[in-house]
């Protein structure tokens, strides 16, 4: 929802944040991200929520998708990655490498980037959909947050410049 509010807020001609930060982020709800069916396995908190889905097709998702939201799965109020991604404030994402998102994540950013927003991905091999909660038990979830903490005192002292 932050990557679609960035770009909502942008559109509106609104104040901009000084900046925005993703924890593994859905951004693409056509489902045509690689991860979502490689990292399966490898995800053990979507994977299992999701395994009974990746046995309907594609196409059916997506219709059923449409009928709950009244709004078409590539609309970029639901999947930010297809949306104008240019002129946003900097952007901090973070996703595991092993969770079914993270393509998502490096597709954004990827996107961001070419269109001359400022945004970066952080990836963590091996942890969880948003290990961040585990914190402060969980090395890698200590980490996040110096990483998240480093970036807001970048953008603090730099103004707009990741």
């Amino acid at each position: 929802m932050t990557l679609s509010l960035i770009a909502w807020v942008r559109d509106q001609g609104l104040r901009p944040p000084d900046a925005a930060i993703a924890l593994s982020p859905a951004t693409d709800s056509t489902m045509g991200s690689p991860s979502l069916k490689y990292n399966m396995a490898t995800d053990a908190m979507l994977g299992p929520m999701f395994a009974g889905l990746a046995r309907v097709p594609r196409l059916i998702l997506l219709w059923l998708a449409w009928a709950h939201n009244r709004i078409s799965p590539s609309h970029p109020v639901v999947s930010p990655v297809y949306g104008d991604l240019s002129g946003l404030p900097p952007v901090l994402v973070h996703a595991s490498e092993s969770e079914m998102l993270f393509d998502d994540a490096r597709r954004y950013v990827n996107r961001a980037v070419a269109a001359g927003s400022p945004a970066r991905l952080q990836s963590w091999a091996h942890v969880v959909h948003v290990w961040h909660m585990f914190y402060p038990q969980l090395t890698e979830a200590r980490q996040a947050w110096e990483e998240i903490g480093k970036f807001i005192a970048h953008i603090e002292s730099q103004g707009d410049t990741v």
